[in-house]
């Protein structure tokens, strides 16, 4: 597989109370526990109702917001990602919860890749690709910091 040139996060606000937010939230891409983050972007304020109760968000990250390349493995692979290579997260205390995220990508190549997938399941259990009680907040008394949304890998053609 060849390196990614862009990647798209698509993200839905949960539609419960107080589930929006006006804290910037941030995506980072780690290959295989790197040293370094290949992608750190924290997601400016847009045109779009960031983040807002019950809003769909879609952002578009290119190869030139990719870290920079003077350091050895800031490529992404989309094969050398593991569980925890991917993580969001959230820059200030205005509480945020997430109701779906699905992140992909298009390699140098062309091949449209997906990366990771969660979607709302809020409840007393937890399902592999599925968000439970995700709050997310830099105040620990509201939420985490930050969670691994599920990766998915691509299928064969039985799949």
């Amino acid at each position: 597989m060849s390196d990614l040139k862009t990647v798209w996060f698509g993200m839905l606000t949960d539609d419960s109370d107080d589930s929006g937010t006006d804290s910037p939230i941030v995506l980072i891409i780690n290959v295989r526990g790197g040293r370094f983050d290949v992608l750190h972007r924290t997601f400016p304020d847009t045109a779009q109702s960031d983040q807002e109760q019950g809003q769909a968000n879609l952002y578009e990250i290119t190869e030139d917001d990719f870290e920079p390349r003077a350091f050895v493995g800031s490529t992404v692979h989309p094969q050398d990602l593991n569980a925890s290579s991917i993580r969001i997260g959230i820059r200030g205390n205005d509480l945020w919860r997430p109701k779906s995220v699905f992140i992909w990508g298009e390699q140098k190549d062309g091949l449209i890749v997906p990366l990771a997938l969660d979607t709302e399941l809020r409840g007393d259990i937890g399902i592999a690709g599925q968000l439970v009680n995700v709050d997310l907040s830099t105040d620990a008394s509201e939420g985490k910091l930050s969670f691994a949304p599920s990766r998915i890998q691509l299928g064969t053609a039985t799949t």
